[in-house]
């Protein structure tokens, strides 16, 4: 059995993300694949849950119950700033007892820059890194790095792309976000949308300012129904009305039930919405079963080296 602790010493750099994408992959391979992290999350965790669902994993087990039958177990962990922290310490005494090789995730800021200091903290405990969210932009300058890397004893696992579609939200999700309504179309409700557009400054332009963008959802102001109806010709995953509950105009309910586009209504006003909508794409969590084949291909291409 294999037992790789997927680890950074702060949130938000994408653990959950690489324990799914390895676990599709040692999947595909025929491998029965454990998860559990460390240490164990206090009340309900949506990233746990998504992930016990994902993999087929009974709630209440034990890493010990979590290990028995596996050919590969991923545990996902948190390490302190230094190694005597308790959590740290926690993380460490455990992988040696398991045998585990402890991999860091690190990524990349909005400027395209990473940190590998969990890597010169933790020395020779750490058997490689990740780099996570890499611009495409800068994929090449940071494969050009590894050697580099190497020369500080720090080895370059693999660089995950930054993808757009692995930030996208379902319909439902947002209609949650925004206490809207679904109107129609609900059996719609785990669609992603990858994209979110406003409405055109100019009326006439609207249909072909629309056609840009696909996998979209649309926020408009709920009198705006030139917009809706310019919006509904172009493909649309769903409308999301602001400033009134109330249904859309009747023109606009016809067109969006022929064409099964799901409309959403919130009392909330666009901009807010709108900070809504953004606050949740820049923090995006990965609780969207829609999203794992494509996160398997992206880290399968993103490793470097086999994890074996």
């Amino acid at each position: 059995m294999g037992v790789f602790v997927i680890c950074s010493t702060h949130e938000a750099t994408g653990k959950t993300a690489v324990c799914a994408g390895l676990a599709v992959n040692f999947a595909r391979e025929g491998k029965k694949v454990g998860y559990f992290r460390l240490p164990a999350p206090q009340g309900v965790d949506g990233d746990t849950a998504f992930m016990k669902k994902a993999l087929g994993i009974e709630d209440g087990m034990s890493p010990e119950q979590m290990m028995k039958g596996k050919d590969v177990v991923l545990v996902e962990a948190r390490l302190g700033h230094d190694v005597s922290s308790p959590e740290s310490r926690l993380v460490l005494e455990n992988a040696r007892r398991w045998q585990a090789k402890v991999i860091a995730v690190e990524a990349c800021s909005e400027g395209g820059q990473f940190s590998t200091d969990v890597c010169r903290t933790y020395g020779s405990l750490i058997c490689g890194l990740i780099l996570n969210r890499v611009p495409a932009s800068k994929l090449g300058e940071f494969k050009k790095q590894a050697s580099l890397l190497e020369r500080e004893g720090i080895r370059l696992l693999g660089i995950i792309p930054e993808s757009r579609s692995l930030l996208a939200i379902t319909v439902g999700e947002i209609a949650g976000l925004i206490g809207g309504k679904i109107l129609n179309s609900a059996e719609k409700a785990e669609e992603l949308v990858e994209n979110y557009m406003l409405g055109a400054m100019v009326v006439d332009s609207g249909r072909e300012y629309f056609a840009r963008r696909q996998a979209k959802a649309v926020v408009l102001r709920h009198d705006r129904a030139d917009m809706q109806l310019a919006a509904l010709e172009t493909p649309t995953t769903c409308l999301v009305l602001g400033g009134s509950q109330e249904p859309p105009f009747h023109n606009v309910a016809y067109q969006a039930q022929l064409r099964g586009v799901p409309v959403i209504t919130s009392a909330l006003p666009v901009p807010e919405i709108v900070k809504r909508l953004e606050a949740a794409v820049l923090g995006g969590r990965l609780r969207q079963a829609g999203k794992l084949p494509r996160l398997g291909e992206i880290v399968r291409q993103g490793l470097l080296f086999p994890l074996n």
